[in-house]
């Protein structure tokens, strides 16, 4: 019998204005979706509960850092594919006109 799955991946925050409150909203909102562990890190001094909109925007994540998401647990695989599909988001429309960004649209992680 195997333990519950861990998985781990780095991305590149793209959002033109760093991460604030509306993106890092749509974050906690798509990590509250699943019942496994994601903590966010940035760094080696700055780790943040994934769950949570306060502990998350204390990584003052600028454009262009770097942020290592972990997922652990037992929907672990999807949860880290909906964060995925959210940077990649955030990647494609680096930007405030987007509608999602702009809240005019609800961010669909599946």
């Amino acid at each position: 019998m195997s333990g519950p799955v861990r998985i781990q991946k780095t991305f590149t925050m793209a959002l033109n204005q760093g991460l604030h409150l509306r993106p890092a909203g749509f974050f906690v909102q798509t990590a509250n979706l699943f019942k496994s562990r994601i903590e966010v890190s940035k760094g080696a001094d700055k780790t943040a509960n994934g769950k949570s909109i306060l502990s998350f925007l204390t990584l003052e994540a600028a454009t262009g850092s770097q942020v290592t998401v972990t997922t652990e647990g037992p929907d672990a695989k999807q949860a880290m594919g909906a964060l995925e599909r959210l940077f990649e988001h955030w990647r494609k429309d680096a930007t405030e006109e987007c509608p999602v960004c702009k809240g005019e649209e609800p961010f669909r992680p599946f």
